[in-house]
């Protein structure tokens, strides 16, 4: 599967992000550091938040949500 390029993605999220969460429905969640690094990646707000151009700002590695999980005691049928 080739990844779309970061304009593409910044429109197909965009209308997205605020969207109200509903009872029933399902979400991913991720680590904000994750989503900081994709939204300079995508030019999300305009600019990167870090100042680098958007040649500059590589793509986020692969979602890695070990961090939301440490210490959580996780059940499995």
């Amino acid at each position: 599967m080739t990844m779309p390029p970061p304009e593409q993605q910044r429109l197909s999220i965009s209308p997205l992000v605020n969207v109200p969460m509903r009872e029933g429905q399902e979400y991913g969640v991720l680590p904000a550091s994750w989503y900081r690094l994709w939204k300079d990646f995508v030019r999300f707000d305009g600019e990167a938040t870090d100042g680098l151009q958007e040649s500059d700002a590589p793509f986020p590695c692969a979602i890695d949500n070990t961090s939301l999980v440490d210490g959580m005691h996780i059940h499995t049928n």
